[in-house]
């Protein structure tokens, strides 16, 4: 709820900080480390004034990394521990689940279902933006 309170907020003085934001990056092409603490100075005192905490709007991506990194961890893990019922028990055109796909089916699988996702999912959260 905060990073997008904050995401909103950077939103609505966007038109103010954009200016700001282009001479901070000019500053510092150029190498004018003075000029560059003076606008970040400027960018903090309107960011405090209007209620924005930069620091929020990193929190969920790393969150969602780490929780990303230890699910593939455990899920990698998970496939060193032995489980008979692999070894015998068929699904298809498996007939041993502990070897990979022999003829590419779940990938071309996966990539056909996740191309379809988007198709259908961003146009619709594109249209329901312009709104």
């Amino acid at each position: 709820m905060d990073m997008s309170d904050n995401a909103a907020k950077m939103a609505a003085v966007a038109p103010i900080t954009a200016p700001l934001t282009a001479a901070r990056t000019k500053a510092t092409n150029e190498g004018n480390v003075q000029m560059k603490q003076h606008v970040n100075r400027q960018l903090s005192q309107i960011y405090k004034s209007v209620g924005i905490q930069t620091w929020k709007s990193f929190v969920a991506p790393i969150t969602q990394a780490m929780m990303g990194f230890g699910a593939f961890r455990l899920i990698r893990s998970m496939t060193s521990i032995p489980v008979p019922g692999m070894l015998d028990g068929g699904w298809l055109w498996f007939k041993d689940l502990t070897v990979s796909d022999p003829y590419m089916l779940l990938p071309i699988i996966g990539a056909g279902v996740l191309h379809l996702n988007a198709k259908v999912s961003i146009p619709s959260a594109l249209s329901s933006n312009i709104r």
